[in-house]
């Protein structure tokens, strides 16, 4: 008797994380299936106004998720900063779910504060994850004009695969 209870509650544990993995690659499947089209967002703006989708000029998006504190994050906007005339042409998002302040300080040190197409923004806690899925930082989404993916790097990127793919 004790073998059976031994054997049902391996039995358990087996089919249940079959269910967990089924049930993440699907909640997977799904996230990637929601970003080919730009999904719909609201993140806060520095001036703490709403910032979403309808905000966006009709061109070229590149979405950067990031945290200050991130290495591959300053590598990534410190390149970006270098050669910020290859941007011009270009909606540029940077999102973070740090605050405010941690995200203006990051902003003016790279010094792409001032860009008129550059757009730091904050999302509430989870709530890039809730629009985009699970991302690693950074992230990078880029869109084309009519706001389909075009292509999503994972970790730090060149700034010449940026603006390869329009």
């Amino acid at each position: 008797m004790r073998k059976y209870v031994i054997l049902c509650f391996i039995l358990s544990l087996a089919l249940g994380g079959f269910y967990l993995i089924n049930k993440k690659a699907e909640e997977k499947a799904q996230a990637k299936e929601k970003i080919q089209t730009m999904p719909d967002f609201e993140f806060l703006a520095l001036d703490s106004t709403v910032f979403s989708v309808a905000d966006l000029a009709g061109r070229k998006t590149i979405l950067v998720y990031f945290n200050s504190t991130c290495e591959h994050c300053q590598y990534e906007a410190s390149e970006i900063s270098k050669q910020i005339d290859k941007f011009s042409n270009v909606n540029l998002l940077f999102v973070s779910e740090q605050n405010l302040a941690e995200i203006r300080t990051f902003s003016e040190r790279y010094s792409l504060d001032k860009q008129e197409n550059i757009k730091f923004l904050k999302a509430p806690d989870n709530g890039f994850y809730k629009v985009f899925g699970s991302n690693p930082i950074p992230s990078i989404f880029i869109y084309n004009t009519k706001k389909q993916l075009v292509k999503n790097y994972k970790g730090e990127t060149k700034v010449e695969l940026l603006m390869m793919n329009d």
